[in-house]
């Protein structure tokens, strides 16, 4: 076909005209309209995509969606298949309209906006691209559950655990799952804060409490778990010293088949007696007394994961057992580093107590420091300092060096200010009060940051004391009374709350050189 170069010149340079000139709504229209506009054309594959009462025709190209999917490019090729004239019939019944339609506008135009679209939605999205074989927009979709915006999230995050909740071997499947279980083990309150929480599937939520990915704080997993019971029956107050013994029968009934997955081992004294206590009616006989022992009985181990079994962590706001464990393998030298709990970079752990529960009275009594410390370690709290505490300086001082100083094998946790990411040390020797003097150096000493608080491979750092440094050969004077690591390389005074971090004989563990911290924890980790 012969092409007139001056007609064809002419014809781009009215276009360029009519754009220029801002008269293209028209064109915006029409390609916003897509594919209803284009679906009027004469094309060669008809979609009835649906189930009665819901179906609808699509008219499409079939080069198009060959060029897209190796599903039409197979389905399209037989001989057998139904046509009408010119035209070839494709039957999708597992497919809803809704669905297919923004499929289409992915296929042609690759501009939906996903932070409008329902979780509902969304999720027959993933289901439709999978079925189809659309593997970049599956992957897309996939993404957006993974990386999206936390507003987003939240609004979803019921329908999406309702949706991909189940039992499925699918690869995309699984992977989903466990990104979804990262995001609410890291933001409890998506759950919590949720107007849809009663609508939550009993059998997925059991899924979650189940799931071994899954970090949440049991104390706030048991606070889910009230609060979805109390929402399944509409009729129940929230405040529960209202109830009737009829009432805690409801309650009780609602989650008799959720409420076994709580991991009560893993609850915390003080968060058992603030929140299980209150709500104690509702555990079975034989399971409040396992968890009754748990607490008075020091002898009776965690059946549910090694961790426990190693850790016995009650009293931390800054850090939970994994938290802890990891500490402990890089005080026994088992690892240089924390091997990352999931290969995807974009999972991560926060931490995950939002709470503050009520400070254990610091025992007095010390051990002797072993060489060697056994499987099996208790992390006794000496001190906690928030920047809420107020108490006279002459006590602090007294209370300090009474609980704190001289104390074989301690570790010392500071949360930095306006962020979740946690710093400290540990010392087999020790902290000193002395003015003028540091943490005695020793070769299992060191420093370590959790970025964000998290137990990413990427966002965990440790940092031991430097071969071939005269730690005793300088040091410059620190007039407070707080840790205190190398020379200024973590230095914490805890009458201001300020925190120093000037490597010299370890290298370092954060960016910025002087900070403020929210809160101090000091440890002495015990034998058991």
């Amino acid at each position: 076909m012969d092409v007139n170069l001056e007609s064809l010149s002419r014809l781009s340079l009215n276009l360029l005209d009519y754009l220029q000139n801002n008269d293209y709504e028209y064109l915006s229209l029409i390609t916003d309209s897509f594919p209803e506009y284009y679906s009027r054309k004469e094309f060669d594959v008809t979609l009835r995509v649906g189930q009665l009462p819901d179906v609808e025709e699509f008219y499409c190209n079939s080069d198009v969606l060959i060029s897209q999917s190796q599903y039409f490019r197979t389905a399209l090729s037989h001989d057998y298949i139904t046509k009408d004239g010119n035209s070839m019939i494709l039957e999708e019944p597992m497919v809803t309209p809704i669905a297919f339609r923004i499929l289409l506008r992915f296929i042609y135009k690759n501009d939906v906006d996903l932070n409008t679209l329902d979780g509902a939605l969304v999720i027959n999205l993933i289901k439709a691209a999978e079925h189809f074989g659309l593997n970049d927009i599956r992957n897309e979709l996939q993404h957006h559950i993974i990386e999206c915006n936390s507003t987003w999230l939240r609004n979803n995050i019921v329908k999406l655990i309702n949706g991909f909740f189940i039992d499925d071997s699918d690869e995309l499947i699984k992977t989903i799952q466990n990104n979804i279980i990262i995001k609410i083990s890291n933001n409890p309150e998506y759950l919590l804060e949720s107007n849809d929480l009663g609508k939550l599937k009993e059998s997925c939520f059991v899924m979650i409490l189940s799931d071994d990915h899954l970090f949440m704080n049991q104390g706030i997993a048991w606070d889910i778990l009230m609060l979805w019971g109390i929402r399944q029956n509409q009729n129940l107050k929230q405040n529960v010293t209202l109830w009737s013994f009829g009432d805690w029968s409801v309650l009780k009934e609602a989650v008799k088949n959720v409420v076994v997955h709580i991991k009560f081992d893993r609850i915390s004294r003080n968060d058992f007696y603030a929140r299980i206590i209150p709500y104690s009616k509702v555990i079975p006989h034989s399971l409040s007394n396992h968890a009754l022992k748990h607490y008075l009985d020091k002898d009776v181990k965690s059946r549910y994961n090694d961790i426990f079994r190693r850790v016995f962590l009650d009293d931390s706001t800054l850090m939970n057992h994994y938290h802890a464990d990891v500490i402990l393998k890089w005080i026994d030298n088992r690892q240089k580093n924390i091997v990352p709990i999931k290969k995807r970079k974009s999972i991560k752990l926060k931490r995950l107590f939002s709470f503050k529960p009520f400070s254990k009275k610091p025992r007095r009594k010390s051990i002797k420091q072993k060489q060697q410390l056994p499987n099996s370690r208790k992390f006794n709290l000496l001190c906690r300092i928030t920047s809420q505490t107020k108490e006279d300086p002459n006590n602090f001082i007294k209370n300090y060096k009474e609980n704190c100083i001289n104390r074989p094998n301690t570790l010392v946790l500071a949360k930095v200010h306006g962020s979740n990411t946690i710093i400290g040390g540990f010392s087999p020797n020790g902290l000193e009060l002395d003015y003028f003097s540091f943490c005695t150096p020793a070769e299992s000493s060191f420093l370590f940051c959790f970025n964000n608080g998290e137990l990413n491979n990427d966002d965990c750092i440790i940092s031991r004391m430097k071969n071939g440094n005269d730690v005793g050969g300088s040091y410059t004077s620190c007039l407070w009374v707080g840790p205190r690591f190398g020379n200024k390389d973590l230095a914490i005074d805890l009458n201001t709350m300020k925190c120093i971090c000037q490597p010299q004989f370890y290298n370092s563990i954060y960016a910025d050189k002087e900070f403020i911290i929210d809160e101090c924890e000091i440890f002495q980790i015990n034998n058991c």
